[in-house]
């Protein structure tokens, strides 16, 4: 467990955020080299950006048609300040400035390495990059042919949490435009833009308008100077709701009320949207669950299945075709200054990780 503990604390200090994970990626391939792991990198971020692609590596003597089972992480992290470091307290892992400390996801990174250090098996392990993007590494990686199922670890709740369905997520862009005119000489002369947004997002509902829909607006621009009526503005949001199809409808409503506001004060709307993810649902019978349910148990856990409205790497797998499950390790209100870990729930998280790998022959 020291030895977890220290690689934790290790990743911590390497900072890499969406589209920079260059030196996290590399503190990967230094360490699998070192231990005789072969590591491949894929060329995602010529496509989307970035410093590097995704990375596979697999156990010594296992080679790619072999593995049944995948883990995944991503080594991207949001913003964790220009030098990030973790420190143990109180039997935590935790910050020590006002940034988050990045164990979404260095944790999940770390107990991949761990595997692959001391467990041998028919499986591998993806890094992914830039999730916190929108999955965008995982959604274009190529999954290796025989794999039957992907287990990423991901979840922020305590160990023995596996999400067993998770929303589908659309994002919207309405461009508006107006006309400029000098905000002092001849305000009436102008159409803004912004009022024409002001105006649809008063009329948006957002947070929760249904029990399974949630609407937010997450950026807004427009404008160039404080004594012009502005003649653009650009708004973009997302739309979470347990099926696709409802998802669509919600963007759909959302565009109407835009080009009713761009009417209303003689302006023009642009309105875009796509669906960023699909949703999944999977039953208790399905092998990935079943397979979950008793590494849970054999590692000392009470399972939680629950749903989720976040999404993760587990999406794209899934809608690529391979049955994918996030289970929770630990690493406790993400994105924020608060982010820890304790200790003790790493111990469990490694035993169920260990447990998961192990049992990889067995259960096919």
């Amino acid at each position: 467990m020291d030895k977890l503990r220290l690689l934790i604390l290790d990743l911590l200090k390497v900072r890499g955020p969406s589209k920079e994970e260059r030196n996290v990626a590399d503190f990967v391939k230094a360490f699998c080299r070192k231990r005789g792991l072969s590591v491949r990198e894929d060329d995602v971020h010529r496509r989307i950006g970035g410093t590097t692609g995704n990375l596979l590596v697999f156990p010594k003597k296992t080679k790619p048609g072999q593995a049944t089972l995948l883990f995944a992480s991503h080594l991207d992290t949001v913003d964790v300040g220009p030098c990030p470091k973790g420190m143990v307290k109180k039997g935590k892992i935790r910050g020590e400035g006002k940034y988050p400390v990045g164990l979404d996801n260095r944790l999940g990174v770390a107990l991949m390495l761990k595997l692959l250090e001391e467990v041998p098996g028919n499986y591998g392990c993806i890094f992914s990059v830039q999730e916190e993007l929108g999955m965008k590494g995982s959604d274009q990686f190529v999954i290796p042919k025989g794999v039957k199922e992907i287990i990423v670890l991901d979840g922020s709740q305590s160990p023995g949490h596996a999400i067993l369905s998770a929303v589908s997520g659309g994002v919207f862009t309405a461009q508006l435009t107006g006309l400029a005119s000098h905000a002092g000489i001849a305000p009436n002369d102008g159409r803004s833009a912004i009022q024409m947004a002001a105006h649809a997002i008063s009329r948006l509902t957002l947070g929760m308008p249904g029990k399974d829909v949630s609407i937010n607006v997450g950026v807004i621009e427009g404008g160039t100077r404080v004594n012009v009526v502005p003649a653009t503005a650009r708004v973009r949001g997302e739309v979470r709701a347990n099926r696709q199809a409802t998802v669509i409808r919600e963007l759909r409503k959302i565009e109407k009320v835009f080009a009713s506001a761009a009417r209303r004060y003689g302006g023009r709307l642009s309105f875009d949207y796509t669906i960023s993810y699909a949703g999944y649902a999977h039953t208790l019978h399905r092998p990935v669950i079943r397979r979950c349910l008793a590494a849970l148990r054999a590692a000392g856990f009470i399972p939680n299945l629950t749903h989720y409205r976040g999404a993760s790497d587990a999406n794209m797998f899934n809608q690529a075709g391979v049955p994918s499950v996030n289970l929770s390790i630990g690493a406790h209100f993400p994105h924020s200054e608060r982010e820890f870990a304790i200790l003790k729930e790493v111990a469990g998280a490694w035993r169920m990780v260990k447990m998961l790998a192990q049992e990889v022959k067995t259960q096919y």
